[in-house]
């Protein structure tokens, strides 16, 4: 039962104070023949009990009314809140990319960076090489003078 009840609310268009307000008329149309005949004395504990439920009909459609405008303001929220979560996701994941280019680039260039100081040594070691082998040969010619 609570199941098919939870259905109809769903299905439940609701009710406008406007609406309540053309219950009371109707009812005001219904009795008023009767009022004429009997008078309002028997009428009189019944439309007391009428107005009652109708004032209560009035206060419970005011209130689902703030109800379903205060939902609707939730509804926008979370809708809100769902976007910006989407957007700070698509830019942490922009952001990783980034970060995963620059990364690369980085070690791009510490290898080429580790390239040229390994070919900047080897050219040294060929230099001091040289100049070792050409003061060899110069301290070598100075001593057969």
């Amino acid at each position: 039962m609570p199941g098919n009840l939870f259905t109809e609310m769903e299905e439940y268009e609701g009710i406008s104070v406007m609406d309540v307000y053309d219950i009371v008329t109707d009812f005001a149309k219904e009795f008023r023949p009767i009022i004429e005949m009997y008078g309002p004395d028997p009428l009189n504990n019944v439309m007391s009990k009428v107005v009652t439920i109708l004032e209560h009909l009035e206060a419970q459609t005011v209130k689902i009314g703030r109800l379903q405008t205060n939902l609707q303001e939730k509804d926008a929220i979370i809708a809100r809140l769902e976007r910006d979560k989407m957007e700070k996701a698509a830019d942490r994941a922009r952001f990783e990319k980034e970060l995963e280019q620059i990364e690369e680039h980085w070690r791009e260039e510490s290898h080429e960076m580790v390239a040229v100081v390994n070919r900047l040594q080897e050219e040294n070691r060929k230099l001091l090489k040289a100049l070792a082998t050409k003061q060899d040969t110069s301290t070598g010619n100075h001593c057969n003078y």
